[in-house]
């Protein structure tokens, strides 16, 4: 589940901050059967809304769709954090084989700094 399992879970624990590299946001489309999961688990944006305490949201992908935005369901999330204004960071990640020792540190590096402010 990956970066699905690390939102969805952090939204239910009551993390303070969610790392997701790559998430699936939607699965209703991954699913390649007739069988779905409840209505509420197919998009996780159905558990945002804007009363609730929620974590804040580093998303990371390493695929562009058009050169410069991030692949559709990353930046689909990340709109529906921002529609209910919810920290939310996304960022360009390395592939496999680039400096990505460099990428946690300043993914590490960012969440002191949000935890430091508050």
């Amino acid at each position: 589940m990956d970066g699905y399992g690390a939102i969805l879970h952090g939204i239910l624990s009551k993390a303070n901050a969610v790392y997701a590299y790559a998430p699936k946001i939607r699965l209703a489309e991954a699913n390649t059967s007739d069988i779905s999961i409840g209505a509420k688990e197919d998009d996780l944006t159905n558990f945002l809304n804007s009363n609730d305490v929620f974590p804040v949201f580093y998303l990371c992908d390493d695929t562009m769709a058009d050169g410069s935005a991030p692949q559709e369901e990353t930046a689909y999330f990340a709109a529906s954090c921002r529609k209910h204004n919810i920290n939310v960071h996304m960022d360009f990640c390395a592939k496999v084989g680039d400096d990505v020792t460099q990428d946690l540190k300043l993914v590490l590096d960012f969440f002191e700094r949000v935890d430091s402010e508050g």
